[in-house]
């Protein structure tokens, strides 16, 4: 009876013991699996962002790329259209030259700046406003000054804004005519002018120029405002024509596109 027991007993005691280890692997198992998961979980987390700020990286990089294509074809476009007429524009906006009412009044050399009272101390010269009774123009060779549209004799014309000065001009020298014709020169205004002239390359080049004039032609208050000048040869200008913003544009959206990508 006591063997009975005694097999009873550990029978018992081993079925007690392979419970107490299923429960243990049962709940230790999913604790570690449960471990497991949340360190999975959390690298699928950050993966997932990683890519979802990549992609977020991309399309903000690829908006921006679409955006300056945008801005340099408007710009190229513009400089196209442009172009035609101001490509090579060369502006002397504050020349403010005085032109003295004597004999010899002002020698200028347009290329290179250089003004004087008298030829021999302006090497190169092209244009010589003078006189102390009128306002005349001298011209150094191969240079003249453009007469208004449809005038084949006599010296500068007073030009409307957007007249083309080219080849297909007439141009000579002498006294301009002040008076209310279409063409004369105007008292008390500014007075646009055209002119073509030789330059140091050997080649002919057009331009215009702003006179202001006071209240008397030939009297102290006469002034060359500014000067403009085609510096391609043989190409055309036109009245009131300046360098074209186009290019300052373009270089402005580079150094922005340089600076986004950095």
């Amino acid at each position: 009876m006591w063997s009975v027991f005694a097999d009873l007993r550990t029978h018992t005691v081993a079925a007690i013991a392979t419970r107490g280890n299923f429960q243990r692997s049962r709940v230790d198992r999913p604790r570690l699996s449960w471990k497991r998961l949340r360190l999975h979980g959390a690298v699928s987390r950050a993966v997932s962002k990683s890519i979802q700020l990549g992609s977020k990286k991309e399309k903000e990089g690829f908006m921006l790329s679409n955006r300056l294509a945008k801005h340099f074809a408007a710009a190229a476009a513009a400089t196209v259209v442009a172009g035609a007429a101001n490509a090579a524009i060369v502006h002397w906006s504050n020349a403010n030259l005085v032109v003295p009412a004597t004999i010899d009044g002002l020698y200028i050399n347009v290329e290179t700046r250089a003004t004087g009272s008298a030829g021999s101390a302006v090497a190169g010269w092209d244009i010589n406003p003078y006189s102390a009774t009128s306002l005349t123009w001298f011209n150094a060779t191969g240079t003249g000054m453009m007469r208004f549209p449809g005038v084949t004799t006599g010296s500068a014309g007073n030009l409307a804004v957007g007249t083309l000065v080219g080849a297909s001009g007439s141009f000579g020298s002498g006294a301009v005519v002040v008076g209310a014709a279409p063409g004369n020169w105007q008292l008390n205004a500014s007075n646009y002018f055209g002119f073509r002239f030789v330059a140091a390359d050997g080649g002919t080049k057009y331009g215009w120029g702003r006179f202001v004039i006071g209240s008397a032609i030939n009297g102290a208050d006469r002034t060359i405002a500014e000067l403009a000048y085609e510096d391609v040869s043989g190409t055309a200008i036109a009245v009131g024509a300046v360098p074209a913003p186009g290019a300052i544009a373009l270089l402005g959206l580079a150094g922005l596109a340089s600076r986004r990508r950095r």
